[in-house]
């Protein structure tokens, strides 16, 4: 299991919209359950997400109505405790928080279980990934430019935190696709658009390196959705199943009841 996220605004898009992407990696018996929600809660923002029939919160990412979007990636930590999983930790941000700084403001102080890495861009274009332990975290922001999240820490705070359980030959796979995906940003600088977004989930580089992962004999994960978020236009484009093979439909937050 895995997941291949990513943003980029401010000098990087083409148009200067900021976007955010997931490539879904998990369970292949999760790939009729795939589903796209309009929530709208008792009080705050209503949102789209992403996730799982009969999964709770949100199971994947969403955007909500003032354009804000998050997005998890699963890592095994040895920094747990009790606290927040991810998909709680984003149903509540998502529902009570506008900008990326508010979302941080509360997902730091929040009580977080300490698996998973959340990335998240607003319409603004402030651009942030939160590796979330349960006593440390480690954060990168930007304002202009792109950040890559996969499956294992990166940060000074998180880095010796890592669970290094999968089997030694899929060890490099999450570093792998972060490499595949930071190589495609940094040489897109200025041009990355929808275009670029949809290749980006669609993209093979041999076993490891590759964003869009074909089941493979004696696993039972593979790529089973991909999203792609436009926080300022309020527009989501999901693929379900492999984005090789797949197509986008659009979604929209706007006019969303509340």
């Amino acid at each position: 299991e895995g997941c291949t996220t990513w943003a980029a605004s401010g000098s990087a898009p083409m148009d200067g919209e900021p976007i955010l992407a997931k490539t879904r990696d998990y369970r292949t018996d999760h790939l009729p359950l795939q589903i796209v929600a309009h929530a709208t809660p008792d009080s705050g923002y209503p949102y789209l997400y992403i996730g799982s029939a009969g999964s709770p919160g949100v199971f994947s990412a969403g955007m909500n109505q003032a354009g804000l979007a998050v997005a998890d990636t699963h890592v095994y930590s040895t920094d747990l405790g009790p606290g927040l999983p991810s998909y709680s930790l984003m149903m509540h941000t998502l529902e009570n928080h506008d900008t990326v700084s508010s979302a941080l403001d509360y997902l730091r102080a929040a009580p977080r279980l300490g698996r998973n890495n959340l990335i998240l861009a607003d319409a603004t274009g402030h651009l942030a990934v939160l590796e979330g332990g349960h006593s440390r975290y480690g954060l990168f922001e930007s304002h202009s430019g792109g950040l890559v999240n996969t499956n294992h820490f990166v940060s000074d705070e998180m880095r010796g935190y890592y669970a290094k359980v999968d089997p030694p030959q899929d060890r490099n796979r999450s570093t792998g696709r972060y490499e595949t995906a930071s190589r495609a940003l940094a040489g897109a600088q200025g041009q990355i658009d929808m275009p670029f977004a949809k290749a980006l989930a669609a993209a093979h580089d041999g076993r490891l390196g590759s964003i869009c992962c074909h089941p493979e004999a004696g696993s039972k994960s593979a790529t089973i959705s991909a999203a792609i978020f436009l926080p300022r236009q309020g527009q989501m484009l999901f693929c379900h199943g492999l984005p090789c093979q797949g197509h986008f439909d659009r979604f929209s937050t706007r006019g969303l009841s509340t």
